[in-house]
C-alpha cells in the first residue's frame, strides 16, 4: 500500500490522527532518525492528497493536528511545523496544547531523544531545542522566553 492509499484508508476508517503518528500499518519509516514517523513525508501526502481532492474537507486534518498537539504525542508538532507544506494549518495556534504538555514530556526520554545526545535528555527538551532552531532561522513563533 502506497502512502496515498494509506492515506485514504485512515481518512475512510477515521483515523487521521493514527496516520500522523505512524500508528500500527499508517507508519512511515524514517531511517535517519529515530522518529515514529516521517512527517516530512506524511505532510507531503496530505498535501498531494488534497491535490488530488480539492474538495475534501481539510477542517478534518485540523481536527487530528488538534487531538495530536492534546495527546503523548503532542512534540510531533515542531516535526510538523518544519519544513511543513500545510500551509492551511495553523501550527503556532497549536503550541498553547504542546505547553500544556510539558510536565508530561519532561518526564519522557524517548528514542527520539537519542538523536540529540546530551543535549536534550527528554522530549520537552527536544520540544525547546527545536522550537528555538526554528526562531533562530526567522520562523515566526510566540515568546518561547517563559517556556
Amino acid at each position: 500500500m502506497n502512502n496515498i492509499e494509506k492515506l485514504q484508508k485512515a481518512i475512510a476508517q477515521n483515523e487521521i490522527f493514527d496516520f500522523l503518528v505512524g500508528k500500527g500499518e499508517y507508519e512511515i519509516k524514517l531511517y535517519e532518525a529515530n522518529m515514529p514517523t516521517d512527517t516530512i513525508t506524511v505532510s507531503r501526502t496530505i498535501k498531494n492528497y488534497i491535490k488530488l481532492n480539492p474538495n475534501f474537507d481539510k477542517s478534518e486534518f485540523y481536527k487530528a493536528f488538534y487531538e495530536l498537539s492534546k495527546s503523548e504525542w503532542s512534540w510531533l508538532i515542531v516535526y510538523y511545523m518544519q519544513d511543513s507544506e500545510l500551509d492551511f494549518i495553523s501550527f503556532t495556534n497549536l503550541l498553547p496544547n504542546l505547553r500544556e504538555q510539558k510536565k508530561s514530556l519532561s518526564t519522557r526520554n524517548e528514542w527520539i531523544c537519542f538523536n540529540f545526545g546530551d543535549d536534550c535528555p527528554n522530549l520537552w527538551s527536544v520540544v525547546m531545542y527545536e522550537l528555538n532552531a526554528m526562531n533562530g532561522k526567522g520562523i515566526k513563533l510566540p515568546d518561547l522566553s517563559d517556556w
